[in-house]
């Protein structure tokens, strides 16, 4: 590349040296001598034009190169919100009605998933949607995942990443396997919102942050198993008290993880609440139950307050962390229950809910006490 610029500053010199030959010229210099300089000044500037095109052909090379080590090789997919009506039933209306106060726009992205139908048999694609809305006078995303783990969530579009009119974001989402429940997959989007003119842009991520246009399943290893210790973790009571599970050594601890808006957790509270009345004079056994508190920054104190003096339960009851999120994978639409010996050894972990479940529970503590 040097070589080129330096050429380039030959033939502007050279280029002022005619110049200055043509003056001589007209007062009486020769013609000949007039025409060989011209001839030799023609090809230098052919040959240097020609040069400067190799250059820009590299440049354009070398910028292409750059662009697909830092971005991939993969663009971004793009789509537009549109205006959304609850009558379209992308968002299930109790879902809306608890996260959201307004659900203004929607957008389909494409996962390239085709799903086949059990009894038509016919293959149909299975989109996965983002749009915006509002809760109060906060700005909100949504998402709904629909085969993609199932479910409803909502992000704070002003958390981050907003800079000259544009919202990006990274959306993780834990995806439940049937068959077993804590052997998961995660997917992750990538997501540019341009708020000027509505446009979307986004790429499926894998897991070294990789674009690509379908969606991808990248695997997880559960941190809570049988057998491991519980590791360390502190939550707020709702009156804002830290309760740290570690200092609760030496005591039999039973935790439920569970959802307001999980209908197998809900199914379960009654029986939870027997186990409570059987073991309550009992003060090696607490009870501790964490809901998600808050939603990206969009706190649920006051709904969870209205929701427990309808339908009782009588653990200790406690908000969620990222700490938690983290922990638990995000065990949306499952409840999660864990016994804890006076070690701090996990000797029970159930991903699943049903209104007998704490027969096992009872089960097990039994065991323990005996």
């Amino acid at each position: 590349m040097k070589r080129v610029v330096l050429k380039t500053n030959e033939a502007f010199a050279y280029q002022g040296e005619a110049m200055e030959s043509g003056d001589h010229f007209k007062n009486g210099a020769s013609s000949k001598s007039q025409t060989s300089r011209k001839s030799n000044f023609n090809l230098l500037m052919e040959k240097t034009l020609n040069m400067k095109k190799i250059s820009v052909l590299v440049l354009i090379y070398i910028g292409l190169v750059s662009f697909q080590n830092s971005y991939g090789q993969v663009p971004y997919l793009s789509t537009k919100l549109s205006p959304y009506s609850l009558g379209m039933g992308i968002i299930p209306a109790r879902d809306a009605v608890m996260f959201l106060d307004k659900v203004d726009k929607y957008a389909e992205l494409e996962t390239g998933l085709v799903i086949k139908g059990t009894y038509t048999g016919i293959e149909k694609k299975e989109p996965m949607y983002i749009g915006t809305g509002k809760k109060g006078e906060t700005s909100l995303y949504w998402v709904q995942f629909g085969i993609l783990g199932g479910g409803f969530e909502v992000t704070d579009k002003n958390l981050k990443g907003n800079s000259l009119n544009i919202c990006k974001d990274t959306i993780r989402r834990i995806v439940r396997n049937s068959r077993d429940l804590d052997n998961n997959t995660m997917i992750v989007l990538e997501i540019i919102h341009d708020l000027t003119s509505d446009e979307i842009q986004y790429a499926w991520l894998d897991e070294n942050n990789n674009r690509s246009e379908k969606v991808l399943f990248i695997p997880l290893d559960h941190p809570l198993k049988e057998g491991t210790k519980f590791p360390d973790l502190t939550v707020k009571k709702f009156n804002g008290e830290n309760l740290s599970i570690n200092k609760l050594m030496g005591k039999t601890v039973v935790i439920n993880y569970w959802h307001m808006n999980c209908g197998t957790c809900i199914a379960q509270i009654p029986g939870l609440n027997k186990l409570v009345e059987k073991y309550k004079k009992n003060p090696n056994i607490v009870f501790i139950a964490i809901t998600e508190g808050v939603v990206k920054d969009i706190t649920l104190k006051t709904d969870l307050t209205r929701f427990l003096n309808e339908i009782k339960f009588n653990y200790i009851q406690t908000l969620a962390n990222e700490e938690v999120y983290k922990l638990f994978r995000n065990a949306y639409k499952d409840p999660v229950d864990i016994i804890i010996n006076s070690a701090g050894d996990i000797c029970y972990y159930s991903r699943s809910g049903y209104s007998e479940k704490y027969l096992e529970l009872e089960e097990v503590l039994d065991l323990m006490l005996k």
